[in-house]
This record gives C-alpha cells, sequence and structure tokens, in this order.
C-alpha cells in the first residue's frame, strides 16, 4: 500500500481570472481525505499531495509531478486528481490544451502559455511517471449552478478541455484518463450539494457503491459506475474515459463492506461442506491451517480436513478416513501445486471424489464433486488429464484471496448438480 501514490488539486479561487464555485475545492478535499482515511483507501497519507486554492500555482504543480515522477516505483498506483479550469487556446502559435493553476494570467496568448500547464508539459510529466498504474481524473468544465456554465473571460479562450487531449494523455501502457464530460458540454454543480454531480457519484463509486471485487474497486469497474449515474442525473453531461490497459487495476480498497450473506445451505444430507485434499508439506500445509481454513470457517463452511481430530479420528486406518470425509463431504477442495500429485493420498482423495462424480452423473447428472484451487504457480500441463480439465478458482495472487473464499463459498454452498 505505501508504495501508492497521489495527487490531488482543486482551484476556486483564481486570482486573476472567473473563480469557480467553492464545491471545486471542497470536491479535492473530499477526495484527499477519502483516499487517505485509515478505513477506506490504498494510500498512505505521507505520499498523497494536497493542493487547494492559494497553494496550487503553477510552480507548486510543476514541483509536485516532480515529486511523483522521482518517487512511484513500477507497480506503484498513481492518482491524479484536478478539479478547477482547463481552457483552449483555438488558434495562433500558441493554440492547444492548457490546465489553469491559482496564478494563471491571461494579457494575451503568450503569457498564458508561460503561465499555464500545456498540454504537451503534463503529458511529458505523465512519461516521467514508472508506474504502470495511472488514473488521472478530471472535473474541469464546470457549471457555476443549475443549467448555468461558468466562462473564463470574453476571448478566444474556451472553456473546457477536448476529448483529444485526453486521448494523447492516455498514451502509454497503464494509464487511465477519467473526464467528467465531453467536451462541448460542462460539469454540473447542484446548489443544494457540497460536491459537484460527477465527483459526488465518483466518491460514492470508490466507496463501494461501484462493483467490489475482494474488497478492492477498480478502475473500470469505477467508471462502468460513474458514467450511467451521472448521466442518468444529468443527461447534458457524459463522463468518458481513455485508456491503454494491462489489467483492470484496483483504485480503491473498502475494508468496511458488510460481509455478503453467507448462502443457505442445500437440503442434502451431507455432514461438510468441504474436504481439503492438499499436499502435506511447507508452505501448503502452513497455508491450509493458518490461512485457508480460518478464512473459510469463518465465512461459515463446515469443513472438513485432516487437522480436525472429529474428522480423522485417532486410531482409524488413514485410508477409512478420507473415504468417510469424501463421501461426507458435498465437495473435496483440491489444493493445486506443483507437488499436489507427489502424493499417494492426494491422488486417492481426488479419485474417489472424481468417481462419485462419474457415478452420479450416470444416475441425476451430477458431475461437480472436485473444485480445484490453484494456490502456488504450477504448469497446468503436468497435471493429470482428469484435472487438468477442471475449472479452477485462482488464488494465484494474495491479493485475490478474499475473493477466493467469497468464489469458494458460493460454490460450496450450491447443491450437487
Amino acid at each position: 500500500m505505501i508504495k501508492n501514490h497521489g495527487l490531488v488539486i482543486g482551484i476556486s479561487t483564481y486570482q486573476h481570472i472567473k473563480p469557480l464555485s467553492a464545491s471545486v475545492t471542497n470536491d479535492a478535499n473530499s477526495i484527499h481525505a477519502l483516499i487517505t482515511s485509515g478505513s477506506l483507501g490504498l494510500y498512505d497519507p505521507a505520499h498523497i499531495q494536497l493542493l487547494t486554492d492559494a497553494e496550487a500555482t503553477g510552480f507548486a504543480i510543476r514541483a509536485a509531478l516532480n515529486k511523483l515522477a522521482a518517487e512511484c516505483l513500477t507497480d506503484s498506483t498513481v492518482l491524479i486528481y484536478f478539479s478547477g479550469h482547463g481552457a483552449q487556446l483555438l488558434a495562433g502559435d500558441q493554440a492547444g490544451a492548457y490546465l489553469l493553476p491559482v496564478d494563471v494570467r491571461y494579457g494575451s496568448d503568450e503569457e498564458l502559455a508561460s503561465t499555464a500547464i500545456s498540454g504537451k508539459e503534463f503529458s511529458a510529466a505523465l512519461r516521467q511517471l514508472r508506474s504502470r498504474r495511472v488514473l488521472v481524473i478530471f472535473d474541469c468544465c464546470h457549471s457555476g449552478g443549475i443549467g448555468e456554465t461558468k466562462n473564463l473571460v470574453d476571448t478566444e479562450l474556451k472553456a473546457g478541455l477536448p476529448d483529444s487531449y485526453y486521448k494523447d494523455l492516455s498514451k502509454g501502457w497503464g494509464r487511465v484518463i477519467i473526464a467528467s464530460s465531453r467536451q462541448n458540454e460542462v460539469s454540473y454543480v447542484y446548489q443544494e450539494d457540497k460536491n459537484s454531480l460527477f465527483t459526488k457519484h465518483l466518491l460514492d463509486g470508490l466507496q463501494g457503491k461501484a462493483l467490489v471485487t475482494g474488497q478492492y474497486v477498480r478502475v473500470f469497474d469505477l467508471f462502468s459506475y460513474l458514467q450511467p449515474k451521472v448521466t442518468a442525473e444529468q443527461p447534458n453531461q457524459n463522463p468518458l474515459i481513455k485508456a491503454e490497459l494491462e489489467e483492470n487495476f484496483p483504485v480503491a480498497l473498502v475494508a468496511n463492506l458488510p460481509a455478503p450473506p453467507l448462502p443457505k445451505a442445500p437440503n442434502d444430507d451431507y455432514k461438510y461442506d468441504l474436504f481439503l485434499s492438499y499436499r502435506h508439506l511447507d508452505p501448503d500445509q502452513q497455508w491450509v491451517k493458518k490461512q485457508l481454513v480460518p478464512a473459510l470457517t469463518n465465512a461459515g463452511l463446515s469443513v472438513c480436513f485432516d487437522g480436525d481430530y472429529k474428522c480423522f479420528r485417532a486410531g482409524e486406518p488413514i485410508i477409512k478416513s478420507m473415504e468417510k470425509a469424501v463421501v461426507n463431504s458435498r465437495y473435496t477442495v483440491a489444493i493445486f501445486t506443483p507437488d499436489y500429485e507427489e502424493s499417494g493420498f492426494t491422488e486417492l482423495e481426488n479419485l474417489m471424489a472424481q468417481h462419485l462424480e462419474t457415478e452420479a452423473s450416470q444416475v441425476v447428472g451430477k458431475n461437480k464433486r472436485l473444485i480445484g484451487v490453484l494456490y502456488r504457480d504450477c504448469d497446468m500441463q503436468t497435471l493429470s488429464l482428469r484435472l487438468r480439465y477442471k475449472r479452477f478458482i485462482n488464488m494465484l495472487d494474495p491479493a485475490e484471496f478474499t475473493t477466493g473464499i467469497e468464489q469458494l463459498v458460493y460454490e460450496c454452498r450450491h447443491p450437487i448438480d
């Protein structure tokens, strides 16, 4: 978590051009508070920079971008949020798109170009970031109230940023650009709301109203929630996304979501929801006993494994205990690692489970007694053909452990079919 970084900028009280609603600064403060909170966020507060109003000078913004480039790592997540004026010079030698810091001046095109941050400059700053997980969020083309658009000054400077600006910024693997509206639209601020329409729904999405997988809100899932919410409330505002991306990376951690309701156990005669079959060698053995079993039992599942004296009785032949475990469990869950099939006992356990599958399929079409879990990376082609055809639950990434547990609960509480 401490490898992640952020830069949050909000400017409403411009020094030399038309100011914006106070909601703009409120937006930045709300985003900053959320991503650095103890109960929600992937970010160490020490690695999040906040610049609002008088602090957000051109010099300070450039210094903050340089700091990001110096400190972020390849596997860092970098979040940049800008709420303020964006503008376009439509013609002339200085034509292009610009982010406007609080001290921008516009006595001429040349003065604006020298006191604003051009699209080329900002794009170059993004290229300096080593991270392959960069999310830049713009809430730039604001309205001053319901249906009322804030213009800058009555000149050849056009408020807002063009769609081509966002497309150019997204070039480079691992970059996602989300903007509050299209180039010919405005970002609405309703007078009764603390935050702008876009950022209000952005905050909700980050706090878990967007799709959450394994306690994480991921970047595409965030936009999939945000865009229809904004457009449903204001059809004249359509958020957009531009991306060149290798993964749907996490942008928020939702730590305090209520636990999903546990599916009711099927009305059948099985004593246990699952029997765990695994290779009795470390690290597999420690992972099963110290992490997997506690997580499954805390989720409400009844688990049979050889570490439970009620399942494997002292003095009872081990093969008889294994047979009872397989027969009395709705599912056998095999923990596949490179060593799994080297044990004669694990081979016998999954053979028993698959034999029951075969018997059941001949009678009532019940054919799913064995579930595979990938815990340590292994060459799938080295597994027996009878195992390779199985659909696995992937728990190779520790960050996906919670998601894997949720999937196991879902599967093991479903009747055999």
